[in-house]
């Protein structure tokens, strides 16, 4: 396990595009949807090769128990002639035949459709997935940054008491500052030392959801900080939705499956030969094995069906309509939002330049209360409370950087953009 803890440690740490990709090869739901696409392509492929001319190898035996004799003996006619058989007990057959239907009204045709439109589908609901399953990587990755950066912050503030500390039991050890000023800055060192603890738990069990996600152990690199003010942000594009893109194939299917009802209407006209080999064969009479050849034509078509058809095809034109209704309820959905997570990013930017002169009051406020507790004009408390107030102004900047960053891979997720344009190099 020490040797396991030691190696992952030593291992480089991954960025976030190559995360992503790890995740996109590795993880069960994108591997599961693939499987699916492959399935579907077979299933397409099976659905145009069932069109096309079908060959089937038959045999049979058959046994008859009685058969038509001609006997002129029992006709009162004296005739020396051997009675006759107009037909053989057994029959043997065996043969090669092939069919094709060369019309049904189009309903072959377009069950292959279908077929292919499934395919598509399969497609789109993968890059459904793989969005989905980077968006959760990119959220599990922040988190694990995030709580590093709370520790990074938390280390430096404990730091800080620290080296007051020291400065401090020399001064009490000369007379000339109060043990209790010492007692203050233990305090306080301790209280981030229990936020670092607390931090780091959390960090691991961030990071083993990240491994989840991911499918295997990753050591993750530290947040790089990036402007956000001069960001385009995506437009949204709802022929790009893998939701919306869903509806209209489904849409697509329903008018194909109308098709199909209406083929009720048409003939179907079916082209069969075969060659055959048995015993009598077509020559009863001799009674021999011989080979010889059937082909033909055969059509079938239904004159009436107490109008089953017609309600079929009207069936399937209502949910045809359905279909419609829950595209454009889709649409607005998804515009909402796109425009939620617009909104909410602006917001973000905007409150960034607050926490930003928050951040460097809190400095300013520091270095303040550092020279005058060297002067021996502010007390311990006015230090740690100034150094508290300094750590967590410099963890909510951390903490909104990276909620921009996660927000602004939301609004391309929404927006329709593909993962390998996201902006996750940071």
């Amino acid at each position: 396990m020490l040797g396991f803890i030691f190696l992952m440690k030593s291992l480089p740490a991954q960025t976030l595009p190559e995360v992503v990709r790890q995740a996109l090869h590795n993880n069960p739901d994108v591997r599961t949807k693939k499987s699916l696409v492959r399935q579907a392509e077979l299933q397409a492929c099976a659905a145009f090769r069932q069109t096309l001319p079908e060959v089937d190898f038959n045999a049979s035996y058959r046994h008859i128990t009685k058969i038509p004799r001609l006997d002129f003996s029992k006709k009162g006619i004296s005739i020396p002639v051997t009675p006759i058989n107009l037909g053989t007990f057994d029959t043997y057959e065996t043969g090669i035949s092939a069919s094709y239907v060369l019309f049904n009204g189009f309903a072959g045709s377009e069950q292959v459709k279908i077929k292919k439109i499934q395919q598509n589908m399969a497609n789109v609901q993968l890059r459904l997935t793989q969005k989905q399953v980077a968006l959760q990587t990119i959220a599990a990755y922040r988190k694990v940054q995030s709580l590093l950066l709370q520790m990074e912050s938390y280390r430096a503030a404990r730091l800080r008491s620290e080296a007051q500390l020291n400065r401090m039991k020399s001064l009490a050890g000369q007379g000339m500052a109060l043990a209790v000023d010492t007692l203050s800055l233990s305090l306080s060192r301790l209280n981030f030392l229990q936020k670092i603890i607390a931090a780091k738990s959390s960090a691991e069990t961030a990071k083993q959801e990240l491994q989840n996600i991911v499918g295997q152990p990753i050591v993750v690199a530290a947040f790089r900080d990036f402007n956000f003010k001069d960001i385009k942000l995506p437009q949204l594009h709802l022929r790009r939705d893998e939701t919306i893109k869903r509806i209209r194939l489904q849409e697509t299917i329903r008018k194909n499956l109308i098709s199909i009802k209406k083929s009720a209407y048409f003939p179907s006209i079916l082209l069969h030969a075969s060659y055959k080999y048995g015993r009598p064969g077509a020559d009863m009479i001799n009674d021999k094995w011989m080979s010889y050849g059937l082909w033909g034509v055969s059509l079938n078509w239904n004159l009436f069906s107490w109008n089953a058809d017609k309600l079929q095809s009207q069936a399937a034109e209502s949910d045809l309509f359905q279909i419609v209704l829950l595209k454009e309820k889709a649409t607005n959905r998804l515009q909402l939002r796109y425009q939620k997570n617009r909104r909410e990013f602006k917001s973000l930017r905007e409150q960034l330049k607050v926490i930003k002169q928050a951040l460097a009051l809190a400095q300013q406020k520091m270095n303040i209360i550092n020279l005058r507790y060297t002067q021996g004009l502010a007390s311990a408390t006015d230090y740690t409370t100034a150094n508290m107030e300094l750590t967590q102004a410099e963890i909510k900047e951390k903490r909104h950087l990276l909620r921009m960053a996660l927000k602004l891979n939301e609004l391309e997720f929404v927006s329709g953009k593909p993962v390998n344009q996201w902006s996750i190099n940071q």
